[in-house]
Order: structure tokens, then sequence, then C-alpha cells
């Protein structure tokens, strides 16, 4: 598409996961809205190297921008996932503690999940419990924080 010209009201730049949704919101508002992509294919940049988690919500710090972006982007996805045909397989995550200052840092994380209105998140000791969620989990994990969704 070299020397294409295009008459628009905005331009974003960048067809990741965020680019993409900025576009698609802000296409309910104009039609004339276009999307630049230095890759041969959409999601090719930071969005291919993610984890392919939905972040429940419960990393970072009380009342942070990052804590409050989470769960809402949790949310957000949960909803706009149907409507795009993006399936989503709810398997949870743990968060692994391997000595007991980890733990520490698990009733943290839990905190910060319960005070940001999760309620799906319990911090698990039993072995058993924790081979039933994961196989093939480590036997040097001594608890977990796991998240439903």
């Amino acid at each position: 598409m070299k020397n294409k010209s295009f008459k628009t009201d905005i331009a974003i730049i960048g067809a990741g996961a965020i680019g993409c949704v900025i576009a698609r919101e802000l296409g309910r508002y104009t039609k004339r809205v276009i999307v630049i992509e230095k890759e041969a294919d959409v999601g090719w940049g930071t969005t291919k190297a993610n984890g392919g988690v939905i972040h429940a919500g419960y990393a970072g710090e009380r009342g942070s921008l990052k804590l409050s972006l989470s769960h809402k982007g949790n949310v957000l996805f949960r909803k706009y996932a149907p409507e795009l045909g993006i399936p989503i397989k709810n398997v949870g995550s743990l968060v692994h503690a391997f000595n007991n200052s980890q733990i520490k840092e698990l009733e943290k994380l839990l905190r910060h999940g319960k005070q940001n209105g999760l309620i799906d998140l319990e911090i698990i000791k039993d072995k058993n419990r924790l081979k039933k969620i994961e196989p093939n989990i480590t036997d040097n994990t001594i608890a977990a924080l796991y998240s439903r969704g």
C-alpha cells in the first residue's frame, strides 16, 4: 500500500491488542478510523509475546493504576471475547511460593485482589490439591495463590 492516501479522522499506530481495541471503540463513533501496522499481520508485536493470561487484578499496590486496569481489562476482555468469537479457556492461574518469605508475598497479592473486589482467590498449601489443579507442578512449591479466573 505504498503511496496510498486515506482520508481519516483518527489514525492508530499499531495493530496489537491495545491498538485494535482502541480502533474498535472509536469506530463506534466515526467510520473514519485506520490502523497502521508495520508487521505482516495484527498482533505480531508485543501482543504476540504475551503469556496468554487474562490478568485477574491482584498484582499491584492498592489504588494503583496497574491494579485498577488489570481488573477492568479482565472484565472487558470477558465481555468482548464472545462478541468477537475469541474462545476463552478459563483454567485459572497459580503464583508459586518456594519459601516462607514468598508466602508472605502471596498473602499481599491476596489482600490486593480482595481489596479490588476479586472473590475467586485463595492461598493453597495442600500439595495434593495443588497437584489436582496442576498435575505437573514442581514438588518445590510449598504454597500457591490460586485465581480461578
